[in-house]
């Protein structure tokens, strides 16, 4: 039903997802068992090496006429020389009348992560001040549904948030795979967006920096422009030969979805 055991989503978990896991949790927090409670163990980590901590995105959607369908009717009472309250069940458990809609959807969207519970900032007092949270009431009447740039907003605040409480660490953002989670910003990076030619119907790209393994050296950390003069967003054969990549104009621009193999010279994205 939702593909958790697709062969495609499985050797995925095994291959990638799992493994780099791996490798980011030699730099998180370890919890041991201490009778009956779970005790934070400080990481030794090697010189230059940050502590990385794991920040979790969830979301969940409620009804304001979702509640229990059951109610019991008490008496109370203070029998003599008692100052407790006595509760006793005057009859069993009666039908409530039920309002006939669900009524206002109520979204909420968190962050959490395991220093905290929550990714949030304390004043001194221990009270919270900041927190990353974002409750909305999606609807014909209310808000708009939750989309790309209501997640980016909330994802650019949990970062300045993160940054603040934890400044000497690292964090690794874990999103569940919903189609808003997989979007990007509308000047992202992304190769497999860009066309073989300059212009067309292809999106401006923001500019970057050419990586520190560029095969010719001297460009690495140069300027790279995504955009020609005449203001066209480039393509990719023209970026890759400002990069002075060896590139055959007859390969083809890209794989159909994802590339077969890993940095082979498969597609010019």
């Amino acid at each position: 039903m939702d593909s958790h055991e697709r062969p495609d989503v499985v050797k995925y978990y095994n291959e990638t997802f799992l493994p780099d896991m791996e490798k980011y949790q030699r730099k998180m927090v370890k919890w041991e068992p201490q009778g009956s409670k779970l005790v934070h163990v400080d990481l030794v980590l090697g010189l230059g090496k940050k502590w990385i901590i794991a920040v979790f995105q969830d979301r969940s959607c409620f009804h304001v006429n979702e509640y229990k369908e059951q109610y019991g009717v008490y008496h109370c009472s203070y029998p003599p020389g008692n100052a407790l309250m006595v509760l006793d069940r005057a009859q069993p458990d009666d039908q409530k009348l039920m309002k006939k809609g669900k009524g206002c959807l109520i979204h909420v969207s968190d962050f959490v992560e395991e220093e905290n519970g929550r990714l949030i900032i304390c004043n001194e007092s221990g009270n919270m001040v900041k927190d990353a949270h974002c409750i909305m009431y999606p609807g014909a009447q209310g808000d708009a549904w939750w989309d790309q740039p209501q997640l980016l907003t909330q994802v650019n605040k949990a970062r300045s948030i993160f940054e603040e409480a934890y400044p000497e660490c690292v964090a690794l953002f874990v999103f569940d795979q919903l189609s808003a989670h997989a979007s990007l910003a509308p000047d992202a990076l992304h190769a497999f967006d860009m066309n073989k030619g300059n212009g067309g119907k292809q999106r401006k790209q923001r500019d970057t920096m050419i990586l520190i393994n560029n095969p010719c050296t001297e460009f690495c950390r140069m300027p790279q422009k995504m955009t020609t003069e005449t203001g066209d967003a480039k393509g990719l054969l023209q970026t890759l030969e400002e990069h002075r990549f060896k590139v055959n104009k007859k390969m083809k621009a890209k794989c159909s979805l994802v590339c077969t193999f890993k940095n082979e010279r498969c597609c010019m994205a």
